[in-house]
């Protein structure tokens, strides 16, 4: 009787270690940046890349970078798939004089399954402000 409590006592601690790292890998900050958001390009979202869109019509342009993290939504946490992953090699894009970027981005090397997702990358301002933006999409 003392081995199964001991047993159950371990099962359930082992739950909530993993629950808790669940919860402090997702502690991602998603921003609402105002004037600037993010959407995939129609017919371009397949399970190894999409073509992504900024819109920027802030009065400071912000600066974009070649990085970007991907996010599934598991059990309503959302958790990191990928690490950090560029897909250019050089930083220092700008909105075009129509407020829109449009940037390619190839998803790791394993495709992307079946989930909701996060593709969130990080905008910059010349005084060192820094936002996380991104945009949601499902893989069917």
């Amino acid at each position: 009787m003392k081995k199964n409590i001991k047993i159950l006592f371990l099962v359930i601690l082992v739950f909530a270690v993993l629950y808790g790292v669940l919860v402090i890998k997702s502690n991602q900050k998603f921003d609402k940046v105002d004037n600037t958001s993010m959407e995939i390009k129609e017919g371009t979202l397949t399970s190894t890349s999409a073509t992504i869109i900024i819109t920027d019509t802030s009065l400071e342009k912000y600066e974009y970078d070649n990085v970007f993290m991907i996010y599934k939504k598991k059990f309503g946490i959302w958790t990191a798939v990928t690490e950090k992953v560029k897909w250019v090699s050089s930083p220092g894009y700008y909105v075009d004089a129509n407020g829109k970027l449009e940037m390619e981005c190839n998803f790791p090397k394993q495709k992307l399954g079946k989930g909701l997702y996060r593709l969130s990358k990080w905008a910059y301002l010349k005084d060192g402000t820094v936002k996380n933006i991104y945009v949601e999409f499902e893989i069917k």
